[in-house]
């Protein structure tokens, strides 16, 4: 299950900025590619997202639920404008 309540398996997703450290609550560190888990699903129990920033390529864990919004081309933007720096 996930706050968006749709399928989001390959989906590019910005989580909530709660759910990370103040340093790292940039639109470009909160954009993430959902990789798996049981919270792809807007139908099964589960809500743990396999999830990998689009950022720095790290692969972690969160909460459907955290879900904010699925990605826009300006959060994609944000990312590729982020890398250069």
């Amino acid at each position: 299950m996930n706050a968006l309540q749709r399928s989001l398996l390959h989906e590019t997703v910005v989580f909530l900025p709660r759910v990370f450290q103040p340093q790292f609550q940039g639109i470009a560190y909160r954009v993430w590619r959902v990789t798996g888990g049981y919270g792809v699903s807007p139908v099964v129990a589960g809500s743990g997202l396999q999830c990998r920033s689009l950022l720095t390529g790290e692969v972690t864990r969160f909460d459907g639920m955290a879900v904010e919004r699925l990605a826009t081309a300006a959060d994609l933007v944000a990312v590729e404008q982020a890398k250069l720096r």
